[in-house]
């Protein structure tokens, strides 16, 4: 099955569980003058980028709130790059959603465990930009990724 089939899939699949998600487009072109065009959220960031609807308990009894949530869609035995493993993780270890799936029932099964386990600790996300976060979450877990610079 082709990645853009299992992209199509994982958004069908995903309705249902009230996860909302976007195509990230991610890579860079050169305009007509020349200069040098960034697009997408980062280099690493997931195919699929949106929220999942979580009901907060006790506290904020009935209020709503966006859990950030991210699949990697990837084709059966697609190859899973280094700055994709570690977006994945650094949206886990901030308490979102994030998976890697070649399916649509890979991205459901990822949301339903989220939504099974103990509510996640608080977590302060850093304010800087996303190939910073991930390598402040490198440093962090003491794996320095490498960082392309193209």
């Amino acid at each position: 099955m082709r990645e853009s089939t299992v992209l199509k899939l994982v958004r069908l699949a995903l309705q249902p569980l009230a996860t909302t998600m976007f195509r990230n487009n991610v890579g860079a072109y050169k305009d007509d003058e020349g200069r040098f065009i960034r697009y997408g959220l980062c280099e690493g960031s997931s195919d699929l980028i949106g929220w999942t609807e979580h009901v907060v308990t006790e506290a904020d009894v009935g209020r709503k709130v966006a859990v950030f949530t991210a699949v990697e869609c990837k084709r059966a035995g697609g190859y899973r790059r280094e700055l994709q493993k570690n977006f994945v993780e650094a949206v886990r270890k901030a308490g979102g959603i994030a998976t890697f799936a070649e399916s649509g029932s890979d991205a459901q099964e990822a949301v339903r465990s989220w939504r099974s386990r103990s509510a996640p600790a608080l977590s302060l996300v850093p304010k800087r930009g996303c190939r910073e976060a991930l390598a402040v979450y490198a440093d962090h877990e003491g794996q320095r990724g490498e960082r392309n610079e193209k």
